[in-house]
């Protein structure tokens, strides 16, 4: 076939965030902190946020020893203002920000007849309202830079549910709404707003869930996690670093065409 009388568009993943800045709440552990740095490492200014001030601290130096720049800004993601907070923080240091990671996120189990509303009504704080209050003052910043990429972390459970996790299977489910609607309202913005979707990622989060599910079940912890294991095709526990990989193509010039998606990250555990 003769191309030469075609317009052939390359299509090629870009590796440089030179010039970007990103916000990545959840920073401080598990994919949170790999995140940050996939983007640090590909020349993204990281701005790092948890409420846990040492944690952040640690991963800001690690990102900034390396030759990067990161910000530790701490904020509980449960509190409006402590969120509205953190952005004039985070613009005052690093000016507008244009990559968003929705990443913080908190799970209790239990049975929905005896879990203590407050802990079931929090999770969904922290899984949908963080997120929205997040974008709504982000959001204005991308409009100015005419471009911005926002990436809400889901969960496969967001898309299958699972027992004892009512209040976070709702959250994650609710997240991929909004993301699907934030990415339609955005479309012509040059924003893109998409979810990614692990499955059992080893995280301190995956551990604690491991051991409430433990003591509900009665069953020792290694047989519930053989358990989880069979019902992977790949068979194998994620790791944080190849989520964050997952993160940096979806920020990448390579999926400037992919938004309002809930891409899997779960060895195949979810499908669809």
């Amino acid at each position: 076939m003769d191309y030469s009388s075609k317009r052939v568009l390359p299509c090629r993943m870009s590796t440089t965030l030179a010039g970007h800045t990103a916000l990545v709440t959840g920073a401080g552990r598990g994919m949170g902190r790999a995140i940050s740095i996939e983007l640090a490492k590909a020349g993204a200014t990281v701005v790092l946020v948890a409420r846990t001030q040492g944690e952040i601290d640690a991963v800001a130096q690690e990102i900034n020893q390396a030759g990067g720049r990161a910000v530790a800004i701490a904020a509980d993601v449960g509190s409006d203002a402590q969120i509205e907070a953190s952005v004039k923080a985070a613009h005052a240091a690093v000016g507008d920000i244009d990559i968003l990671v929705n990443n913080a996120g908190y799970s209790e189990l239990g049975l929905i007849s005896e879990q203590d509303p407050a802990i079931w009504w929090k999770q969904l704080e922290v899984g949908l309202r963080n997120p929205y209050t997040y974008s709504r003052l982000i959001v204005p910043m991308m409009r100015t830079k005419g471009w911005g990429r926002i990436i809400n972390v889901s969960s496969i459970f967001g898309k299958i549910g699972n027992a004892y996790q009512t209040a976070y299977a709702a959250a994650k489910h609710g997240l991929i709404g909004f993301t699907r609607a934030l990415a339609m309202e955005l479309a012509k913005s040059n924003i893109t707003v998409n979810a990614i979707c692990p499955g059992y990622v080893r995280t301190s989060l995956s551990e604690k869930a491991m051991a409430q599910r433990s003591v509900l079940h009665n069953i020792p912890r290694d047989q519930l996690e053989k358990h989880a294991l069979s019902l992977i095709p790949q068979g194998v526990i994620t790791e944080p670093e190849e989520v964050a990989g997952a993160v940096l193509f979806l920020v990448s010039d390579a999926a400037k065409r992919i938004t309002g998606e809930a891409m899997n990250i779960s060895a195949g555990r979810v499908m669809h």
